[in-house]
């Protein structure tokens, strides 16, 4: 059966309830599509954030990867990363996210997406590489919607250029509809690993 999917771009740190840049796409049985600017070709302008995708008609779920890069004016290539598909399934109350790093070599983001109608609180919790928790903050995530602090932002008590290896666990009492993972960045070259939280 044919497919159709529906986009609806989340922007960063607002409330999307009804949100600014949707499109719809129809695929026939057994074909493969290829979107080189999804941002672009959903019509958005400006921002940052995250993806929804729906599904309808198939009978099936769609296989997505998504792909984000920045250009390199030197050779006309680009440098990024790969993002998995988050199942809807896979939001909760809580997670937590691994293989962190914060030191002279990298840097580390970490993300938070709210997928609930009603905006969450996030307690997010900082621990070293022996278990030790050095950290504490608190994240507010609009309705739809995503943010992306800094680690060194996030914890700003802490010395990020010194940490290692660290993991963070985030919570919410608000609704099972949170999502936390990590972009870990190599300092030297600007390469970037995505870390779903679990």
């Amino acid at each position: 059966n044919t497919m159709y999917l529906t986009f609806k771009l989340l922007l960063t740190d607002v409330d999307n309830r009804t949100p600014a840049a949707t499109r719809t796409l129809q695929i026939l049985p057994g074909r493969t599509m290829s979107i080189a600017d999804v941002f672009t070709w959903i019509g958005a302008t400006d921002g940052k954030g995250a993806l929804q995708i729906t599904s309808s008609g198939a009978g099936v779920a769609p296989v997505v990867t998504s792909r984000t890069y920045t250009t390199r004016l030197s050779d006309s290539g680009t440098y990024g990363q790969s993002i998995d598909v988050v199942e809807t399934s896979n939001f909760s109350h809580e997670g937590i996210v691994t293989g962190l790093k914060s030191d002279a070599t990298y840097r580390t983001n970490l993300g938070f997406v709210n997928s609930g109608n009603a905006p969450i609180g996030v307690t997010v919790l900082l621990y070293n590489a022996t278990g030790l928790q050095i950290g504490n903050a608190f994240v507010s995530v609009a309705p739809m919607s995503q943010t992306q602090p800094s680690l060194a932002n996030l914890f700003p008590a802490v010395n990020a250029s010194t940490l290692g290896g660290v993991t963070i666990r985030a919570h919410t009492d608000t609704a099972a509809t949170l999502l936390a993972y990590g972009s870990v960045i190599d300092n030297g070259s600007g390469d970037p690993i995505f870390v779903r939280g679990k």
